[in-house]
């Protein structure tokens, strides 16, 4: 009888186990789910043998927003140690500093309403650690996308293409890319950190968008000013615009102001000239303002002032299938034979131009477009020889 006693206990404290460990089960799901559905997925894929669990889904790109994802190491191509999954946080604006968003040696801790939600997860990311922005649902139209700050390495995919790398930090870079963003695109910005503290920036800039059509924008060198000059295709309820300036290509400051024309169907002219010249590199834009105050930019343009040659490439790097501009330094009306070669001197490009002024900035167009590479840009005439080397993306 003790034996059978036995046995039935046994029975039932089985069984009590068996629904405590069901529950529990339950639980755990439950609780997964509904982390899961934070960003509308969950993050099952993204956890390896060295990750916790962590709400969001890193393969999510936000809709109209950003998704910042968090990784505890190397989230690059064949790294020994894949990172695990840390977390995220929201940022609605277009473009980000995400210093504004966390301390140098934690994980997010200024979020507010206007910017995004707060940082959710695991905040104990060692120095090793990658960061990426991720978005989708853009409003239609032409773009630039500039890297005003990164540290340490950066990558920028469209589309799930690397279009952008830069290896080290804390340099600024203009018009990485420009091209066509619409509701279907993605856009992702991932920096990796190697060292104590980790930030970075991304401008997303609408070029040429409704009120006018900017057809160009030119920033050209002479012997005391730089003359600035821009045309419009059309223009409609365009009150002004403002000529920015920059001398570290992050910091602008107002310059010029020149009265736009209301509403325009025919192609108009505008100039103005920074008589303030500033030694090394300064960057130009221009701002456009309409009658309701909503204001859209131009590409960055560049003009260099060293004390060399004055011979330059701008932009340098530049995008494969845009225009990138010399600017030559007064040969006295001699002719000036340009050349375009990659490094190992085939020949892609030449043209001949009178030199008529000083500092003469002339158009690279090559047809067919410049493939991705390294080239060197030869310009010589009957006294003088330049070259540089320029990048194309």
């Amino acid at each position: 009888m003790k034996s059978l006693y036995t046995l039935l206990f046994a029975l039932i404290a089985l069984s009590s186990f068996g629904q405590t460990s069901n529950s529990a089960n339950n639980n755990g799901n439950s609780s997964n789910n509904n982390t899961g559905n934070n960003n509308g997925n969950n993050n099952s894929n993204y956890n390896n043998s060295s990750a916790i669990v962590a709400p969001g889904d890193p393969s999510v790109f936000g809709n109209g927003f950003w998704y910042a994802y968090c990784h505890n190491g190397l989230l690059v191509p064949n790294s020994t140690k894949p990172a695990a999954y840390y977390g995220y946080y929201t940022e609605n604006n277009l473009s980000f500093y995400s210093s504004s968003r966390w301390a140098e040696t934690s994980l997010p801790t200024k979020a507010n309403n206007l910017s995004g939600n707060k940082y959710v997860g695991n905040t104990a990311l060692d120095t090793v650690h990658t960061v990426s922005y991720k978005r989708t649902g853009f409003t239609y139209g032409s773009y630039q996308i500039n890297i005003p700050w990164h540290d340490n390495d950066a990558y920028l995919f469209i589309n799930g293409k690397q279009v952008w790398n830069h290896t080290g930090c804390c340099q600024a870079f203009y018009n990485v890319w420009s091209g066509i963003l619409d509701q279907n695109t993605t856009v992702e910005f991932k920096w990796v950190n190697f060292e104590k503290g980790s930030s970075g920036a991304m401008q997303v800039l609408p070029i040429g968008a409704l009120p006018i059509n900017l057809v160009n924008f030119t920033a050209t060198k002479q012997a005391n000013d730089v003359q600035l000059k821009w045309t419009t295709a059309t223009e409609i309820n365009n009150d002004f615009f403002t000529v920015e300036k920059s001398t570290d290509g992050t910091h602008f400051e107002a310059i010029a102001t020149v009265k736009g024309a209301g509403n325009s169907n025919i192609t108009r002219s505008y100039s103005a000239i920074d008589e303030n010249i500033s030694t090394g590199k300064s960057y130009y834009r221009i701002k456009q303002t309409d009658f309701n105050g909503q204001s859209s930019y131009s590409v960055v343009t560049c003009v260099n002032y060293n004390t060399d040659s004055g011979f330059t490439v701008c932009p340098n790097p530049g995008n494969s299938g845009e225009s990138m501009y010399v600017s030559i330094p007064s040969e006295n009306n001699q002719q000036v034979l340009i050349v375009v070669r990659d490094v190992q001197g085939q020949e892609y490009y030449s043209k001949v131009v009178l030199d008529t002024e000083s500092h003469q900035l002339v158009a690279l167009n090559p047809e067919p477009a410049l493939p991705s590479g390294m080239y060197i840009v030869v310009a010589s005439s009957n006294n003088n020889v330049y070259s540089q080397k320029i990048i194309v993306r």
